[in-house]
């Protein structure tokens, strides 16, 4: 193998090493992200009493006061000091039966939703199914202990009527009558399953406190795996981990330009060396 050969194989090798090495350290580093946090003032009037649509965006989706209003305190969202409060995160647009689910995926929402706060709060979730027999509206009520799973023993109730599909005319769960909350969506279980042609859905999530004193707090509420949080604090918490991040991804770009400083050096000397193996060549050959 000849100098000017072997220099280009030395060559190669370090450029394909380079490469690799520089595309490796510009590859931005991920963060995981965090949960949504909303203040009083993000959460619009909605679809309820004073509700309209702002910049065409419809007042059922997103963050809405169905009725009454919040202020933000230190550790969350107060809500019922004096009236009630009913605050929902809208899915779909108003008069839109909501996202269709299976029976079985509804009740894992339910079963699968905590809420983390003081004083006496009510899991919201407004439902419809749409088919042969009509569309029925509703909203199931879960009295929720702040960080817990509800059970079918948790109680709650409905503020629509679920009919029973053995007895037409009847009502297997009537509005507004507090039960288990496995008696109300055994019920509407029966219902859907009967009724072929009933597609469940949801169009929401929230809750609701009644009058208290004090007044109740939500510091978060998490739904379908999805965590919102409210408050100053958590609002604090966030800016928090903004900057704690930035500083990360400052400290990561500085330790990244050491070994990139070492592979820009590399390949410099690696120029150094192939010039001076084709000078040596090029005395070899005029001095034969």
């Amino acid at each position: 193998m000849t100098a000017i050969t072997l220099g280009r194989s030395i060559a190669g090798a370090f450029t394909a090493t380079a490469v690799v090495a520089v595309s490796a350290l510009i590859a931005t580093p991920a963060f995981a992200a965090g949960p949504d946090h909303v203040l009083a003032a993000d959460i619009t009037v909605g679809s309820g009493p004073g509700g309209a649509w702002v910049d065409g965006t419809d007042p059922y989706l997103g963050w809405h006061f169905e009725t009454g209003t919040g202020v933000d305190v230190e550790d969350g969202l107060e809500i019922g000091d004096g009236a009630n409060s009913y605050v929902l995160n809208g899915l779909v647009n108003t008069g839109e039966p909501g996202l269709p689910v299976t029976f079985q995926e509804f009740e894992d929402l339910v079963l699968g939703a905590t809420i983390v706060g003081t004083g006496a709060i009510i899991l919201e979730v407004p439902y419809a199914t749409t088919g042969g027999a009509g569309t029925i509206w509703g909203t199931l009520q879960v009295d929720m202990v702040s960080g817990a799973v509800p059970t079918a023993t948790s109680t709650a109730r409905t503020s629509k009527p679920i009919p029973d599909p053995d007895n037409p005319g009847t009502n297997a769960v009537e509005q507004n009558v507090t039960l288990p909350l496995g008696t109300i969506l055994d019920a509407l279980e029966d219902f859907t399953a009967v009724n072929d042609e009933q597609q469940l859905g949801y169009s929401g999530y929230g809750f609701w406190a009644s009058p208290q004193d004090p007044a109740a707090v939500v510091a978060s509420i998490t739904f379908g795996g999805e965590t919102t949080t409210f408050g100053l604090a958590a609002e604090e918490d966030d800016d928090d981990a903004d900057d704690a991040d930035e500083d990360e991804l400052a400290e990561t770009g500085a330790q990244d330009a050491t070994p990139l400083a070492v592979t820009a050096g590399a390949l410099l000397l690696l120029g150094g060396v192939l010039l001076f193996v084709r000078r040596r060549t090029a005395a070899q050959r005029d001095a034969r």
